[in-house]
């Protein structure tokens, strides 16, 4: 079985690490400086997801990617709705997406 498989990881992300390690040692692995990429909404659009966060309980990530669609014309998968909403102080709870 190949490492990259082992550790999830694709090749790129792989030979990533090993060029860190090579350079820096352990401490640049350690180190996990990962930035990530920014949201794919503007602010304004931000703005309108948080009102429609507020203004109805989402059950599944999946309907708030359906409301992105329709209503800001973004394509979220599930989880990267979940991520994007989080940031604003939602939490899942029960079957339910209520504000804290």
């Amino acid at each position: 079985m190949k490492i990259e498989k082992i550790l999830l990881l694709d090749e790129r992300m792989l030979s990533r690490y090993r060029r860190l390690y090579k350079d820096e040692g352990m401490g640049g692995l350690a180190a996990n400086n990962y930035q990530g990429s920014g949201y794919k909404l503007s602010g304004e659009q931000i703005q309108e997801l948080k009102q429609g966060l507020d203004s109805k309980i989402y059950r599944r990530a999946e309907e708030v990617c359906e409301y992105g669609r329709e209503r800001l014309k973004a394509r979220y998968t599930a989880k990267g709705m979940e991520r994007t909403s989080g940031w604003r102080g939602s939490s899942y709870k029960g079957n339910g997406r209520r504000p804290r």
